[in-house]
């Protein structure tokens, strides 16, 4: 049965046929891994808004979601505190937000959102108060973004030029950072900067050029000048698109529908919509891409199992030949089994002194400058902004707790590819992990609705009860990673910084010290923990790994003996049969790889600027329909969730 060609076949069909192919062959979790990785577009459909203090941020998601009043919005107001903005999901979420202490959540009427997240904020001034949240969730009535999250992150500026790293921290891994100018002026040259760094850690990029409405006779050439200035600077065609926030929240509250729908073409808050509905939807030409990567891998195994086939019927002699010396090889690798656990054990702990070392010493450093910046500021500085600085802190530990367990994982699932040569093989002892070590109130239903807004994309669970720092660096979804919010242990001491900071600087500096040390420990223990899980995991797979392959060697010279008294009718059917499947199984996989290369030239092209045309790839994918997602040759047509 020949093959169809690539172009007759979606991803998803083709996709479907792979995996029933695997289901046959004997690998049925490799299928299901790869139909779940092909559907997976969880970890990339976040927003982080980023700007200057004063350029309309908040008032640019007000406008994104239609809604006049959720997020608060004055002259006088500037947030203090990571704002995630999603749809309400449940009826009970509607006039209320959530208050996240580091992992533990407080609900509280929405009309509470200034007094607890602005600068000027009647919790948050109040010195009275000892704890203050470190991100609040909120909840839109009505988002026109559908299941995207924005995340709006504090002003840059003064004593939040720190801000800057916090907020690109969050948007690792982000689908889309959003970086917000206005229309008076041209991108300054400290925007410029906040966008460079913001290109190194986040593919997708969309400046918004706000407050058009208050010039209006020069903000088309604002917009002009900032794309030309950013080609310069940056080498890259970003877009840029102006919009007038309040003339958007205007047509929301309009009842006629084209009336509404014109008036927000023209305040630009429609096209700004699109396109981050198109740059966030590269997620699922991304996750198909994955999907089918892994379904292909998994072909490549029966694909070696059918030329073996084959190879014992047409040469078997030589068969024999090569598969009695893998069967003396296996034989000495079970009976000097300890070798090869010794130099396992010798890695692991090589590995583990060198990344606790360089853990230790970064630590030190961020010690150092947090003292330094106390002297610096002063405590009157740092008492008006408690909640900013305690992001900051926050999130420095955090890339530092998360750089150095996920250089554990990486040098663990090294050693298991080494071992085994079978990504698949990684990503079960992976879950087995998380599973084993995870506690239940992570795997928890009600516990993780609650919490699937409140992720900063770029950081890992830390400091969880039971010692675990794993969803994020174990890779649980197949090749993603699991982004969660930083809960528990250590964290707790994050909200003990605005009582130390109330007592003063030798309060401050002692809580600083022995938070880092609570951090240390936690790392140190997390690693242990999985070093402990992982290790016996590894050997005790091998061992069942090396029996295994015996197993399939002797059944395989069987069969290569066997053939070789068949006589030469019943040979030819064989390899006829056996050459018939593989067939099927090439042009499976070519249409893979067809498809792989089309989805990945979509993802990379270029959206359009605002007015122009959609590029067309040499493939005939235009960049519009593979950044809506719906390019038939990528089969995502079908996804009701896209």
């Amino acid at each position: 049965m020949a093959s169809a060609p690539p172009t007759k076949r979606t991803a998803a069909q083709t996709l479907e046929r792979a995996t029933t192919i695997l289901d046959k062959y004997g690998l049925p979790n490799h299928a299901e891994r790869a139909r779940r990785t092909f559907r997976d577009t969880s970890t990339m459909r976040t927003v982080v808004i980023l700007g200057e203090v004063k350029r309309g941020k908040s008032s640019l998601v007000n406008a994104l979601v239609g809604t006049r009043s959720l997020l608060p919005v004055d002259v006088d107001i500037c947030t203090s505190v990571p704002i995630h903005i999603s749809a309400a999901t449940q009826k009970n979420q509607l006039g209320t937000i959530d208050l996240n202490y580091s992992g533990l959540l407080r609900q509280v009427p929405h009309a509470e959102l200034a007094d607890w997240g602005t600068l000027s904020g009647r919790y948050v001034t109040d010195p009275r108060i000892d704890e203050l949240p470190s991100t609040i969730q909120v909840y839109a009535p009505d988002n026109p973004l559908r299941r995207l999250v924005l995340v709006d992150t504090p002003g840059a500026g003064g004593l939040d030029a720190d801000a800057v790293k916090t907020a690109l921290t969050a948007a690792q891994g982000a689908g889309v950072l959003l970086m917000v100018c206005d229309a008076t002026t041209p991108i300054t040259a400290p925007e410029m900067d906040i966008l460079k760094q913001a290109l190194e850690v986040v593919g997708s990029v969309v400046v918004a050029v706000t407050k058009t409405d208050k010039n209006l006779r020069r903000w088309r050439r604002i917009v002009e000048d900032d794309r030309r200035l950013l080609k310069k600077h940056t080498g890259r065609d970003i877009p840029v698109i102006g919009v007038s926030s309040l003339r958007a929240v205007d047509a929301a509250e309009m009842i006629d529908e084209e009336r509404r729908a014109r008036v927000e073409q023209s305040s630009g808050i429609a096209e700004l919509r699109e396109h981050l509905i198109a740059q966030i939807s590269r997620a699922d030409l991304l996750a198909q891409s994955a999907g089918l990567a892994l379904a292909k891998s998994g072909l490549s195994q029966v694909q070696d199992k059918i030329a073996m086939e084959l190879a014992t019927i047409e040469k078997p002699v030589e068969v024999l030949e090569e598969l009695e010396a893998q069967r003396q090889e296996l034989k000495d690798l079970r009976e000097h089994g300890q070798e090869w656990e010794q130099y396992l054990q010798r890695n692991i702990a090589q590995a583990r002194h060198s990344i606790l070392a360089e853990m230790d010493d970064e630590l030190e450093r961020l010690r150092e400058y947090w003292t330094n910046l106390f002297n610096h500021q002063g405590m009157k500085v740092l008492r008006s902004k408690p909640q900013v600085f305690t992001s900051q802190i926050e999130a420095a530990l955090g890339d530092t707790m998360q750089r150095s367990v996920s250089h554990v994982v990486r040098s663990l699932q090294r050693e298991v590819d080494r071992l085994f040569g079978d990504q698949m093989v990684w990503q079960d002892i992976a879950q087995f992990a998380f599973q084993t070590l995870a506690p239940p109130e992570l795997t928890s239903k009600e516990v993780r609705s609650k919490k699937e807004n409140l992720v900063d994309p770029s950081l890992v669970t830390m400091g969880l009860a039971g010692g675990g720092m794993l969803a994020g660096v174990m890779g649980v979804a197949a090749a993603a990673v699991m982004p969660v919010a930083i809960i528990g242990g250590a964290w707790m001491g994050i909200n003990m910084a605005y009582r130390a900071m109330r007592n003063g600087k030798q309060y401050l500096v002692q809580w600083l010290r022995e938070t880092i040390s609570q951090a240390r420990m936690n790392v140190n223990r997390t690693i242990d923990a999985l070093i402990n899980t992982i290790r016996p995991e590894i050997i005790v797979r091998y061992r069942a790994h090396i029996r295994s392959q015996s197993d399939l060697v002797k059944e395989q010279i069987d069969a290569a003996t066997r053939s070789a008294r068949q006589d030469e009718a019943q040979r030819q059917k064989t390899v006829e049969r056996l050459s018939k499947n593989q067939a099927v199984i090439n042009g499976t996989v070519n249409e893979i790889l067809a498809h792989v290369n089309r989805i990945d030239a979509a993802a990379r092209l270029p959206l359009p600027q605002p007015g122009q045309q959609p590029a067309v790839s040499a493939a005939g994918a235009t960049s519009a329909a593979a950044s809506a997602g719906v390019a038939a040759s990528a089969g995502v047509g079908a996804r009701k969730d896209s």
